[in-house]
């Protein structure tokens, strides 16, 4: 009866590799030349998953909001007079300012500055610093927008260059980056706000 040479329990190929022939895709400690072993084994325990790498995650900005900050209305501006709304902001954005009046024959000049700064006298010998202004006849009515300003006390200055008696109307909106503009400006009263004696440039 012939003799069965020995039953080798691993395949050929993998008895007979040499180090300088390793298995392609697995380091040489991962040869094993002992009993079967799932591959899935093999494979989770020599590391050989593949890790994506993620760079750091951008954040999302914030959405722009427009916030109301203060608006009305204002009647009886005489000629060469001036009516002052008084505005404050909690913090820095892009304001901007609409104002409509009565005829559209009536020159109105509009200006946005900080508070306090800005006198009939010192109008009157061009001293005042206008955050920005508006002294066309047109349009009707009227936009103004003061970029980049940060939270503090301003004002809009109207003044009627015009022949007759004007009743102006406004709003004034503060657009953030994302936080709500909680304070809102009132106008000044009548008796403070309210400045005759205005000289127009030429």
């Amino acid at each position: 009866m012939k003799e069965r040479p020995p039953h080798n329990l691993m395949p050929a190929r993998l008895t007979e590799l040499s180090e300088e022939e390793p298995m392609k895709g697995l380091p040489r400690q991962c040869l094993f030349l002992g009993l079967p072993v799932s591959i899935a084994y093999v494979l989770a325990g020599c590391g050989t998953s593949v890790h994506q790498p993620t760079g750091p995650s951008t954040p999302t900005p914030p959405p722009v909001v427009r916030s109301v900050i203060s608006q009305g209305s204002f009647t009886d501006l005489s000629p060469r007079s001036g009516v002052t709304f008084a505005l404050t902001t909690s913090t820095s954005g892009i304001l901007d300012a609409t104002v409509d009046w009565t005829f559209a024959a009536s020159q109105i000049d509009i200006y946005i500055l900080k508070a306090g700064t800005c006198s009939v006298a010192q109008y009157n010998a061009r001293q005042c610093q206008f955050i920005v202004s508006s002294e066309t006849p047109t349009p009707k009515p009227r936009v103004l927008t003061a970029p980049s300003l940060g939270a503090g006390a301003y004002e809009l200055l109207v003044i009627n260059f015009g022949t007759q008696v004007e009743s102006v109307s406004y709003q004034v909106g503060l657009t953030t980056g994302g936080a709500s503009a909680t304070d809102v400006g009132k106008p000044i009263p009548a008796a403070s706000g309210l400045r005759q004696g205005f000289v127009r440039p030429e």
